[in-house]
């Protein structure tokens, strides 16, 4: 992902949460019993101290990318994979793949908790199990261990 798209996606999701926050938001009322009781509940304790370690491979696209560009990287994607699914380690195969500055580093994105994951990796990630990976999402893998 480029900066300039980087930039245009964190615009568009601050604009979604202010309309979100204007329009919803005022519809609803939480009160601090609830925070409290949603904290003690099950779900909460069993997902919020889990922690997951990240990896990702990056394959990026041009600014403005043609059809045949993100078909292009589409097939990469799917060739590393199969890869991985081959033997291949993943850090191999992001050193040897990705296109982003943490790629010497095997793709590490180091342990997160699943409130520090964005929801459209997150949510997909309290169902994987341990080794299994996710993607590709766009031009993003992630692997969990």
């Amino acid at each position: 992902m480029t900066p300039k798209d980087y930039e245009k996606e964190i615009r568009e999701e601050i604009t979604i949460q202010q309309l979100q926050q204007s329009e919803i938001g005022s519809h609803i009322t939480v009160t601090p019993q609830q925070v409290d009781d949603f904290m003690r509940s099950a779900d909460w304790q069993a997902f919020s101290n889990k922690e997951y370690h990240l990896e990702d491979i990056l394959i990026a696209l041009p600014e403005n990318p043609s059809p045949q560009d993100v078909a292009a990287s589409k097939k990469k994607a799917e060739e590393v994979l199969a890869k991985i699914h081959k033997g291949m380690s993943f850090k191999e195969a992001a050193a040897e793949a990705s296109n982003n500055s943490g790629a010497m580093q095997g793709g590490d994105l180091g342990w997160r908790q699943l409130p520090q994951i964005p929801s459209a990796f997150s949510d997909p990630l309290v169902h994987m199990k341990e080794s299994d990976i996710l993607g590709p999402c766009k031009h993003l893998m992630v692997f969990i261990w």
